[in-house]
């Protein structure tokens, strides 16, 4: 079915006269007659039951409290029980996944009946993750057939399934972060002669990259992205208005989550502290470490270093006991990192290139384990070998196409977590979301389900995406004629 655009869209001006960024024009206006809206919307009713079926009959999160799962819901109960006395120890890992998870305890005053409550609310973390998939979809390619298939693809994708059964970070963090790009896009289109009202689809944006932030510190980096559109190279430098509605509503939640931490720990501990030990574990020759200190003992592995010594024969045993010091003593263990750093001088390189390549098919994803770990680890180094198709295909398009280059944008920014600390499938699975949105848009350019232009959006709106590129241009013209 093809559609035409009036000729006020390919002016690209509203009723008032103002022109519209480009990328915020739809070619494919919804009718429930129109039969190329039906598999998007299929697509979209199957999401629940899908997820019901998994979250309730083959993998309740109920059923797999242990060790991190276990320690989110021993935290988060006593963050709900008001007779609980916090310490730092519950200090140990950002707040924001507990924090979700302690008002159902408190509302109900029972652990086990509070764990039932959450196993709906990652069902409904769950859907709200794909719908949101499927909206990108449809933001950046605007084409109802390309938002079915990216809400198919990322339901059938087996790893992004899997922590949907699971008290972890990752079916919070990917709906949040979901959630903020998407209203972090609808921003960036809106007319910027209205700044106040743009402001304040930025706050929403910065509040919801907060709550991400809370769950994963890291998200900073994507924060940082949404910003973007915010900056410019000629006067004004910086929407003023929007920059400050989209620093200080990211702000909010975080100094929030510190305060709740220093309250806990009775001193300022950051956002969490569990960071040097990662930054040890990443950086140093270690694989279990065991460390005892008043009466408190605390045992960490990560899984990725036991599974790289299995494999190349080495020791997945090998314990480093620590008398005197907490996990969660995290300078001493960022100063112990960066003295191997130094002890292997150059050669550390081929310590990072491992951390890096543990992102990816190296290692098989923790917690899944039995039969749906064996379908996991599977697809994960099927996916993860796609990639060599997907992202050069996907930089070849956004020689182009604007969505290409803010996928591969928002992609390499889980980078930064493998090149300090260490890498791990499951801090690379909630962004798949991107790899399978890049996926989607080959798939849909090869098949016509595109409808964005086909040239990078600084072009068509200007250097500071206001939509002045094209009177730009016009008067470019005029002046050299």
């Amino acid at each position: 079915m093809e559609f035409m655009e009036s000729e006020d869209d390919k002016e690209g001006e509203d009723d008032a006269g103002r022109k519209e960024p480009p990328s915020a024009r739809q070619s494919f206006p919804f009718s429930w007659r129109s039969p190329d809206w039906w598999p998007f919307l299929l697509a979209m009713l199957a999401v629940p039951f899908h997820r019901l079926y998994f979250i309730f009959w083959i993998h309740p999160p109920t059923h797999f409290v242990f060790s991190d799962m276990e320690g989110y819901a021993d935290r988060a109960w006593r963050l709900a029980d008001p007779y609980a006395q916090l310490s730092i120890v519950d200090m140990m890992y950002p707040p924001g996944t507990h924090v979700l998870m302690a008002p159902l305890m408190w509302l109900v005053e029972d652990k086990e009946v509070g764990l039932e409550l959450n196993q709906w609310l990652w069902w409904v973390l769950a859907v709200g993750t794909l719908w949101l998939v499927g909206l990108l979809a449809l933001k950046l390619f605007k084409h109802p057939w390309a938002a079915a298939c990216a809400v198919v693809l990322l339901m059938l994708h087996s790893g992004f399934t899997a922590f949907t059964g699971f008290f972890m970070s990752e079916s919070p963090f990917s709906f949040f972060m979901a959630l903020c790009l998407l209203v972090g896009l609808h921003a960036r289109d809106m007319d910027v002669q209205r700044p106040w009202r743009r402001a304040l689809v930025y706050a929403i944006a910065g509040t919801t990259a907060g709550l991400a932030a809370c769950i994963r510190p890291q998200f900073v980096f994507t924060a940082m992205v949404i910003g973007f559109p915010l900056l410019s190279l000629r006067r004004p430098w910086i929407r003023i208005c929007e920059a400050t509605a989209l620093a200080v509503t990211f702000a909010i939640p975080c100094v929030l989550a510190m305060e709740l931490n220093r309250h806990a720990a009775d001193r300022f501990v950051g956002m969490s502290r569990n960071a040097g030990l990662n930054f040890y574990q990443g950086h140093c020759d270690v694989v279990i470490i065991h460390a005892v200190n008043d009466g408190l003992r605390a045992v960490y592995g990560a899984p990725v270093r036991i599974q790289r010594m299995q494999r190349t024969g080495g020791d997945p045993d090998k314990m480093t006991v620590f008398h005197g010091h907490h996990v969660y003593d995290s300078e001493f263990f960022f100063d112990l990192g960066e003295t191997c750093i130094e002890e292997d001088g150059w050669g550390h390189l081929f310590r990072i290139y491992t951390n890096v390549a543990d992102l990816f098919a190296t290692t098989d994803p923790w917690p899944p384990r039995g039969e749906l770990g064996k379908v996991v680890a599977w697809h994960n180094e099927g996916y993860c070998w796609s990639l060599l198709l997907i992202l050069p295909t996907a930089f070849w398009l956004g020689r182009r196409r604007w969505p290409e280059k803010w996928l591969l944008v928002q992609y390499l920014t889980v980078m930064p977590v493998a090149l300090v600390f260490y890498g791990d499938p499951r801090y690379r699975i909630p962004y798949d979301m991107f790899g399978i949105l890049m996926l989607t848009g080959i798939l849909s350019w090869a098949n016509g389900w595109r409808s964005d232009c086909s040239s990078s959006a600084p072009e068509e709106e200007g250097e500071d995406g206001d939509g002045t590129g094209e009177e730009a241009r016009s008067s470019q013209e005029q002046t050299t004629d």
